[in-house]
């Protein structure tokens, strides 16, 4: 029985990131660590953590992930992860064209926040140089419980009662169009 094949404790989340040279990492995460399969087993890519809900993005050759309770990492595919403390802890994460974007922030269930343009170190509310800012959802539509990122206008935010689609709508703005008011999507 060769245990080494099997991450340490319940499996929760899984990712699979691809670098621009061909490498391919494949990471998966429990209440407690996020690991990486070397190709012959797992190893510990950082651990000390008590929740398992993570969600990942790719971000050029960076794996950037998210938790709503231990705030946000980023790693460069193959190396070991990082706290970055400038975005708020999310439930959510996407790539959306040349950002990322977190929903359901701290604190805020209905946020959607976005990074500069380019630039996923700048998260300043409103700041015209990078373009970094937040938007509210309707709170009648409930939580934001997902979002699917890709190109802004097929970029989808789902609530508890409603379906949204962004748009670009000023230079680092965007507009959200409801397009389903009586569906959501509950959890």
């Amino acid at each position: 029985d060769d245990t080494s094949q099997t991450v340490a404790s319940a499996f929760s989340t899984g990712f699979v990131a691809f670098a621009g040279d061909g490498a391919i990492d494949v990471l998966a995460t429990t209440s407690s660590a996020i690991y990486r399969w070397d190709g012959d087993s797992w190893t510990t890519a950082t651990s000390g953590f008590s929740d398992p809900e993570w969600r990942f993005a790719q971000w050029g050759d960076e794996i950037v992930a998210t938790n709503p309770t231990h705030g946000f990492y980023y790693a460069n595919i193959g190396d070991s992860f990082s706290n970055d403390a400038t975005p708020p802890a999310a439930r959510f994460i996407a790539r959306v064209d040349y950002r990322l974007w977190i929903a359901h922030i701290a604190g805020y269930p209905n946020a959607i926040r976005w990074c500069g343009f380019n630039d996923r170190t700048a998260w300043t509310i409103g700041d015209r140089a990078t373009g970094s800012d937040i938007q509210y959802m309707p709170r009648e539509y409930g939580a934001i419980t997902g979002i699917r990122g890709g190109s802004v206008r097929n970029t989808a935010v789902f609530q508890e009662r409603a379906i949204s689609i962004a748009a670009p709508d000023a230079e680092f703005i965007y507009a959200f169009e409801t397009v389903e008011e009586e569906l959501g999507c509950s959890a």
